[in-house]
């Protein structure tokens, strides 16, 4: 998409957002009408279309090594594969059985723990270049060891999900070709159903990742006591959000809001809905002494300042993977 029709989409997803920030429309039909109006112009967007190159190299790293770990899975079935392998053999060895299961879950639980991490970085990067203002802090951004294990135990419970999402799709897909009374070669078939599987749901699983580690960063930020020094207000920020969200508020009606309150952040945590690419970014409403600085006090940010630069000096940047009692409560 053209940067003219990047500010275009924009400006309608802001305009649609006050309209539901003023009670003018409801939130599904603000939804509805923008994605209405994508389609008609048939763009094909998704919100992960509109994000930063950053972002998107990251969420692309993430899902690149969902599928590279998920190619791996299949070479292992290819290898084991043999001719005339009909149906029902082909779904005991496509998925994830018992013996293997647990093995594999730790495997995709690091790939994920790692992509995670690197969310989280990014989140505490960017609250700390607000306060550090152009000092190099590349020596300050590491990942709190209490952290690391948050980090750890909901990479535990993606991967033993998505590994249940493979067995249960590829359940329904190969049952359905056998309702169909398929005859012909199921491993090529296994193969293109992969393909066109992978494209939507490796970024998903991409994008959920990177979000929910700025959501630990923020939570992991706000706990420390440099944060109570100044009041802080909340604004949710991304690109524009189009997507029909299940969720109450959604996207268009959070960023309407403009700046919120802790309450409002804290019971609609991000990511809020599949392909979610907004977080919500802190707001300083208020410090001690009004200065220069962002509108308040010169004392305010000196205290924030050293007291993070000391935290960030005691987390440790090595995650705690020889502890794998730290993953999840069991592997089913």
């Amino acid at each position: 998409m053209r940067r003219p029709e990047l500010e275009t989409t924009f400006r309608l997803a802001l305009l649609l957002g006050e309209q539901v920030g003023s009670g003018a429309l409801d939130v599904v039909t603000a939804d509805s009408l923008f994605l209405s109006v994508l389609r008609a112009a048939d763009k094909g967007l998704t919100e992960l279309d509109l994000v930063k190159p950053a972002v998107r190299r990251e969420v692309d790293a993430i899902a690149a090594a969902v599928r590279g770990f998920h190619r791996s899975w299949l070479n292992q079935v290819e290898a084991r594969w043999a001719p005339g392998t009909d149906l029902v053999g082909a779904l005991d060895l496509v998925r994830f059985g018992p013996a293997v299961f647990e093995t594999e879950a730790q495997a995709l639980a690091q790939l994920l723990a790692q992509g995670r991490a690197q969310g989280y970085l990014g989140r505490v990067d960017a609250f700390l270049r607000n306060i550090y203002r152009g000092q190099d802090i590349s020596r300050l951004v590491n990942v709190n060891q209490a952290d690391w294990l948050t980090i750890a135990k909901l990479s535990g419970r993606d991967a033993v999900s998505i590994l249940n999402t493979w067995n249960r799709d590829f359940e329904t897909f190969l049952g359905a070709l056998s309702e169909k009374g398929y005859t012909g070669e199921v491993w090529g078939a296994i193969q293109e159903y992969y393909q066109a599987r992978a494209k939507w749901k490796d970024p998903m699983i991409g994008v959920t990742t990177r979000q929910s580690g700025r959501q630990v960063a923020l939570d992991a930020l706000r706990r420390e006591p440099a944060f109570a020094l100044a009041q802080w207000g909340y604004r949710l920020m991304g690109p524009p959000p189009y997507m029909l969200c299940n969720s109450t508020p959604s996207c268009p009606a959070l960023m309407a809001l403009g700046v919120v309150d802790e309450n409002m952040m804290r019971e609609n945590p991000m990511p809020i809905h599949a392909n979610c690419v907004h977080d919500w970014e802190p707001v300083m409403l208020r410090g001690e002494v009004p200065d220069e600085w962002m509108g308040w006090g010169t004392d305010t940010r000196g205290r924030i300042k050293e007291n993070y630069r000391d935290l960030l000096q005691r987390w440790p940047s090595t995650p705690p993977w020889e502890d794998m009692s730290v993953w999840t409560g069991g592997w089913s």
